[in-house]
């Protein structure tokens, strides 16, 4: 964990507004360790007066909507206007971000490719190690919030290869970017980057240098600033949620998130499906909502593969996983795959954090059995 010197919230307050009353601000030093937005002892009230900003003229501070928005999130937070005027002033536009949320993605969805991508001999070795340096960490989180060990390193393994990489951009450029110059969703943006601001303050970490995608998700496990502050976990105890350099809060974290989104400790992922007929067709879901039963999928030709016999009752979506020239692959999922796809909407997702998850126990097992014939 990094070593934050403890500064005054007087001195604080003091330097952000001097660099703010500044016609050219000057940013502050990568090893500066003190929040970029202070909380005022002032009451909310005098939180909203009008910052007399000097901002430049391209700047973001110099734009009505940005001073409107500062102005807005002192009043809900008791946060210095000043100060947060002149944080947003020293945002950078980011025109490339812009681009790379319009991209479309061309040519046809492939199972068979997203899963070489993520479920490798590299993820896989590299997750077994992850998991043998957190040990105490995440047999802490299974006893917590019931998620397994190897869901848990997974989802590291395929959001940043377990913290290896965890984006080039500046979030507060990425957020500033996408909320004031992405009208297609510039609200949830508008959302994030008050929770970026608000969380930044409440865990003094440092706004200027924090790093991460170009769509503002922070960390080893790639957490948007809103999910931070619902879900982010102090796992370590040392007084602030920091998911960027500390592997235990990101491992609480994400079993925190999980369990909080429907996980049940204890239950399966899901099992494949064979089918016989058509009847099914209809009932695949891109929701991934449990609305059928086993039994029901079964009256309708879709049956788990041996050797799995979940019970009828237990409730189910179907999923259809497709690559091309290759037979569709049917799942039969759970709660539980559905908890894995409110951390990304995608079944290809979820199913190659299910199938990394069990390559990596796989390993496991089988290194401890070659250790133990070695003895």
């Amino acid at each position: 964990m990094r070593d934050l010197p403890s500064l005054t919230l007087t001195l604080a307050l003091a330097l952000a507004l001097t660099s703010h009353a500044q016609a050219a601000p000057e940013k502050a030093s990568s090893n500066s360790a003190q929040s970029s937005v202070e909380t005022t002892t002032a009451p909310a009230s005098q939180a909203t007066a009008q910052p007399d900003a000097a901002a430049e003229p391209d700047s973001y501070a110099s734009r009505p909507e940005v001073r409107n928005f500062a102005l807005a999130i002192a009043q809900r937070h008791g946060l210095e206007a000043g100060a947060l005027l002149a944080l947003l002033g020293e945002a950078q536009a980011q025109p490339g971000i812009i681009r790379l949320m319009d991209r479309h993605v061309t040519g046809e969805p492939s199972w068979a490719g997203y899963k070489k991508r993520f479920v490798n001999a590299r993820r896989i070795r590299d997750g077994v190690s992850f998991m043998a340096s957190h040990e105490a960490a995440l047999a802490r989180a299974v006893q917590t919030w019931g998620v397994p060990a190897s869901i848990i390193s997974a989802i590291i393994g395929v959001e940043t290869g377990y913290g290896r990489n965890t984006g080039s951009y500046r979030v507060l450029d990425a957020l500033t970017t996408l909320a004031f110059d992405y009208p297609r969703r510039g609200a949830f943006f508008r959302e994030q980057l008050e929770d970026f601001l608000v969380h930044v303050n409440e865990d003094q970490l440092d706004a200027r240098t924090m790093r991460g995608s170009y769509a503002g998700a922070i960390g080893i496990p790639q957490f948007m600033p809103g999910s931070i502050r619902r879900w982010g976990v102090d796992f370590d105890q040392d007084g602030h949620r920091d998911l960027i350099t500390s592997a235990t809060d990101a491992i609480g974290s994400v079993a925190h998130y999980l369990q909080g989104h429907g996980w049940q400790a204890g239950a399966a992922t899901g099992w494949w499906a064979r089918s016989r007929g058509e009847q099914w067709q209809s009932q695949v879901s891109s929701r991934f909502e449990p609305d059928h039963t086993i039994a029901e999928l079964a009256r309708l030709g879709v049956v788990a593969q041996a050797p799995a016999k979940p019970a009828p009752e237990t409730r189910v979506a179907l999923v259809a996983f497709q690559s091309p020239a290759d037979p569709v692959g049917l799942y039969l999922a759970t709660t539980n795959f559905q908890a894995i796809t409110r951390y990304n909407r995608s079944s290809f997702y979820a199913m190659a954090v299910i199938e990394l998850a069990a390559a990596i126990e796989a390993e496991r097992r089988q290194s401890v059995t070659k250790a133990s014939a070695g003895r």
